[in-house]
């Protein structure tokens, strides 16, 4: 008997780290107001944090400072983070629990906003669970959120309340600025920082802009190989035994793609590899198929 066997496909996934979280060079101000320099460790946030861990110097023992202590913290060239007590939307924007409430639920809290243009006019980012919220700060006006919220009529069309649109329009008051053009401002980080940008500029007003220029990086390589590879598959005479083929070496190749996911600083990533390897074997089986002699009494 002749038997073939190819062995065709293998996907892998899986998700790591390659390297540590570390603590980097920043300061933050103490619910005195005093400004501590030291080292704190850059978690890059996906949801924002409520607590930090610092470091006197690099070498020091580190110790966890949670928010009640602190008005503020910098990572320098990475990111800043004040506190403030601000009236935040509760509603859920998940898809499987959205509600058929347009009005944003608002509950008053203490939280860590996460700073991404900071001048005359300044714009912070906060993330917690399910949703993304963004807040914003003018000229005589205390900080508040801008308000977006997606919600069902019937539970069957998806609307959106997007009154963030009106907020800017009749706060950020700048000459180039116009309902048609508030009208195409979707609630991102990308749409929402360049009004920002553009309300200082328009104003004369300089500002710093600390939004994350991270990008998902995507990398997919080729890996070719030789495989030494042995088989064995169940003998088509003896049901008990399996019929083994010799070891031999085939050919494969594999495409790995991976993928560096937008947080831990880019330390996380996300890589498949599809793998084809193929192996071909024959082997003889020689067989003695043998017959029973009836015989007769008279």
């Amino acid at each position: 008997m002749r038997n073939k066997l190819i062995v065709i496909a293998t996907i892998f996934l899986s998700i790591h780290s390659h390297a540590q979280i570390s603590f980097e060079k920043g300061y933050y101000i103490d619910d005195k107001g005093e400004k501590i320099e030291g080292f704190l460790k850059n978690m890059d946030w996906t949801n924002n944090p409520s607590k930090i861990d610092f470091k006197k110097t690099r070498n020091g023992n580190s110790k966890g400072l949670s928010i009640e202590n602190i008005k503020e913290f910098v990572i320098y060239n990475s990111s800043k983070f004040i506190k403030s007590k601000v009236k935040i939307d509760q509603s859920s924007q998940s898809l499987n629990t959205i509600g058929t409430n347009s009005q944003p639920i608002f509950e008053e809290k203490v939280v860590f906003l996460k700073v991404l243009i900071e001048g005359k006019a300044s714009l912070f980012f906060h993330r917690d669970n399910s949703r993304a919220l963004f807040f914003f700060s003018a000229p005589d006006k205390k900080i508040e959120q801008l308000i977006f919220k997606k919600y069902f009529i019937k539970k069957s069309k998806l609307r959106e309340n997007n009154t963030f649109r009106k907020q800017l329009l009749e706060t950020l008051v700048c000459k180039d600025f116009n309902f048609t053009q508030m009208l195409n401002v979707n609630y991102t980080k990308k749409d929402l920082t360049k009004i920002f940008k553009d309300y200082n500029t328009c104003n004369g007003a300089s500002y710093t802009s600390l939004e994350s220029n991270k990008n998902n990086f995507f990398n997919l390589s080729l890996r070719p190989r030789i495989n030494s590879s042995t088989s064995s598959t169940p003998n088509p005479v003896f049901s008990s035994r399996n019929l083994d083929f010799d070891n031999k070496l085939g050919f494969g190749f594999g495409i790995e793609a991976e993928l560096l996911l937008p947080f831990k600083k880019n330390k996380w990533t996300l890589f498949t590899e599809f793998a084809y390897q193929n192996y071909k074997n024959e082997k003889l089986l020689k067989t003695t198929m043998f017959q029973e002699a009836k015989s007769s009494h008279p």
